[in-house]
């Protein structure tokens, strides 16, 4: 879990070879924050990279 005293942003990129919709985006969001039981801010980053295999989702995750 993210620790509680944490006042900066996280940066979460997400990367994915097929477009990820709204419904996805908000999925993955809404299951973040619960997993991580963040509270600050969240900048969220999507990235379409074709190079990945078909329903691989990678992420990278920067707390400052």
């Amino acid at each position: 879990p993210v620790p509680q005293e944490l006042d900066g942003i996280i940066i979460c990129t997400i990367a994915s070879a097929a477009h990820l919709g709204k419904n996805d985006m908000h999925a993955f969001m809404k299951i973040f924050r619960q997993t991580s039981r963040c509270s600050t801010e969240i900048l969220f980053s999507y990235i379409l990279e074709s190079n990945l295999d078909p329903g691989l989702l990678l992420t990278t995750i920067i707390i400052p």
